[in-house]
């Protein structure tokens, strides 16, 4: 069981910089090298970081983001991300919105309406 966290800025480093999420590290004790981090539109599925990190989560571990906006600026995507979280077995904080949507076991009821209002369970 592993937290990873994702940081994006949709510029350069010389207009924006990762430092108001990386500081997610510290809070919720994520090692360095679970730390992946890119410049990039959100709406840009082709994330070269987004992706290596999906490929090497496993069931139980965490993700974690500043907020969905730096996970991904389109509807779908986050709809298949959340049924990602689920169909692995994943948890996903999203620490400036205080929500947190862990499919690592029982669920609480406002997980099953969240899941429910995304409609993702069958």
């Amino acid at each position: 069981m592993a937290d990873y966290l994702y940081t994006r800025a949709s510029t350069n480093e010389s207009k924006q910089d990762l430092k108001t999420q990386l500081h997610l590290a510290v809070k919720y004790n994520i090692k360095p090298e679970c730390i992946f981090s890119e410049f990039g539109s959100g709406g840009n599925r082709n994330r070269k970081e987004y992706n290596r990190m999906l490929s090497i989560l496993q069931p139980q571990d965490t993700i974690v983001a500043r907020d969905i906006t730096r996970l991904s600026r389109s509807l779908k995507d986050i709809l298949e991300l959340i049924t990602f979280v689920k169909d692995n077995v994943l948890r996903l904080i999203l620490d400036s919105m205080n929500f947190t949507l862990d499919c690592r076991g029982e669920w609480s009821i406002f997980e099953e309406i969240c899941i429910l209002v995304f409609g993702l369970v069958g």
